[in-house]
């Protein structure tokens, strides 16, 4: 019985076709990096991404990759498992034909991407993940760069490649304390000012603009009008800082802690001078008065008296202390120094716990900690978002949990960033 020549021919050209892929080959070998901005790997275990819902993929759906065709049009990609008997890994299809002729043309494979090869799981990485290169990711972000998305049973890591050197963030030196028993925000960061500007670098225009003005507001109302947030507040922040924030159980007035250094600058150490007496302008000393002229026409109204501030200096170890009491109301402002750091609060007891920390404490692990950590109380802060940002977050809860806090870390490894939420 003969054996044609195509019988012979068409297991050559697979064998040879299987020789020139990379071992073990997974979908971003057959993806053109220019023209990828999305692909999804585990993608039946991922619900947060609309564009997901105009492709029809299935539990055996190995990944869905969508390429920009330009002038707006994109096309979506689907990775299925090869058909038995094969010669190639997957059974690829295309929502637009015109993508046939990029993926049959590819230059330069998106696994041989520098940004893909740094952010990507390995390919014996069994867990969902996300590739996205998109411009613009539904009303509220922007991606000024590619960014890979991991979730988990209790959060997600969303991992991006520092932009320059000041993105390549030192570490914390100093293991995060609890100053509140029921804080409702904690932020602990080596470069909070760096940071700030990365995550508001992802946020769309209008919904940076407001956050920008809303957190303004806020902490004019905290710290006086007369301190700018641009040129006083963030400056401070180039350092190694911690803010505490809580509310008074019998006020209900907001209460905080701010440690920082001021780095032997003889500006910031000013700044926090101006911050401070700020502070304790804004204390209340209005007195309501009366008066009664030629024993007939009485007179009501309120006068400054300075006689209600009680002013105090003293020494707790290496720290140099002045508080301002309102000593009607008994609220307090606090400042302490020691060499280049400072506390500053309006929380006698919190202050207290914060002079107590040791800062030369040896830590208990050699592990290198992350460059920010914090948490914020989860209905204080869809309720803020409700008050201050109702038009961008409307119905949008914090997160997917139903922990009392939501919790998050910014870690470095290299040129990798990776922020690590706990919902």
């Amino acid at each position: 019985m003969g054996v044609s020549i195509a019988a012979i021919l068409l297991p050559l050209a697979g064998a040879v076709v299987m020789l020139l892929l990379p071992s073990r080959a997974m979908p971003a070998d057959f993806l053109p990096a220019d023209r990828t901005i999305a692909l999804f790997s585990q993608i039946h275990e991922i619900d947060r991404f609309p564009m997901l819902k105009t492709v029809p993929f299935t539990n055996t759906t190995v990944a869905v990759a969508f390429l920009d065709l330009g002038s707006g049009a994109i096309a979506g990609v689907l990775f299925e498992p090869a058909p038995f008997p094969s010669t190639l890994p997957f059974a690829i299809s295309v929502s637009d034909p015109r993508a046939n002729m990029l993926l049959r043309n590819i230059q330069h494979p998106l696994s041989r991407d520098p940004s893909f090869r740094l952010l990507a799981p390995s390919k014996n990485f069994m867990r969902p993940w996300a590739y996205l290169h998109v411009p613009t990711f539904g009303t509220l972000f922007s991606l000024d760069r590619p960014v890979v998305y991991v979730p988990s049973k209790t959060g997600f890591d969303l991992s991006m490649g520092a932009k320059d050197a000041r993105e390549y963030f030192s570490p914390l030196e100093m293991s995060p304390p609890r100053l509140f028993e029921s804080p409702l925000f904690i932020l602990h960061s080596s470069d909070a000012a760096a940071h700030f500007s990365l995550m508001t670098s992802f946020l769309n225009d209008e919904p940076s603009t407001v956050m920008e003005s809303v957190l303004r507001t806020l902490l004019k109302a905290t710290f006086g009008p007369d301190v700018s947030p641009a040129y006083d507040l963030l400056p401070l922040l180039e350092y190694e800082t911690a803010l505490h924030v809580a509310e008074d159980p019998r006020t209900h007035a907001l209460q905080f802690v701010l440690i920082g250094s001021t780095a032997q600058s003889t500006e910031k150490s000013a700044t926090i001078d101006r911050i401070f007496q700020s502070m304790t302008r804004e204390l209340r000393t209005i007195r309501h008065v009366s008066r009664t002229f030629d024993d007939k026409y009485v007179f009501r109204g309120v006068a400054a008296d300075e006689s209600l501030l009680s002013r105090q200096s003293s020494l707790s170890g290496t720290w140099k202390i002045e508080s301002v009491t309102q000593t009607e109301t008994k609220q307090r402002v606090l400042l302490a120094r020691s060499g280049n750091h400072f506390i500053l609060s309006n929380a006698p007891d919190a202050f207290a716990r914060a002079l107590a920390i040791n800062t030369s404490e040896v830590r208990d692990s050699l592990e290198p900690l992350p460059a920010s950590v914090g948490l914020m109380e989860r209905s204080s802060g869809e309720q803020f978002l409700k008050e201050h940002l109702p038009t961008l977050f409307a119905g949008h809860p914090l997160g997917t949990g139903t922990g009392k806090y939501i919790q998050w870390q910014l870690l470095r490894s290299g040129a990798k960033l990776t922020l690590r939420v706990k919902e």
